[in-house]
């Protein structure tokens, strides 16, 4: 019971890496539950979920993992970046 009030009254430090893990990991019912109920109080927090979920969701897009000829540079691009890495401080 004590750790599912800590999870209620955490900070939305916590409830965002906690959004962040579910991305990469299930959550314990704790975890979920404790998430939930933040989130029901916390603007900020939905706000921050919608953004990381469309960040995803761009992400995912076919057109980004494709790698064809048009999203490669020229030998004369990487130069001149490596060059210009080279030359700054």
């Amino acid at each position: 019971m004590l750790g599912l009030l800590r999870l209620i009254n955490q900070n939305c430090r916590g409830a965002a890496r906690l959004l962040s893990d579910q991305k990469e990991r299930p959550l314990s019912p704790l975890e979920r539950g404790g998430l939930r109920i933040h989130l029901l109080g916390c603007r900020s927090c939905r706000h921050y979920r919608e953004q990381i979920n469309a960040v995803d969701q761009f992400l995912s897009q076919p057109q980004l993992q494709q790698d064809d000829a048009q999203s490669t540079l020229s030998v004369a691009a990487r130069k001149r970046i490596l060059q210009a890495l080279s030359e700054s401080p």
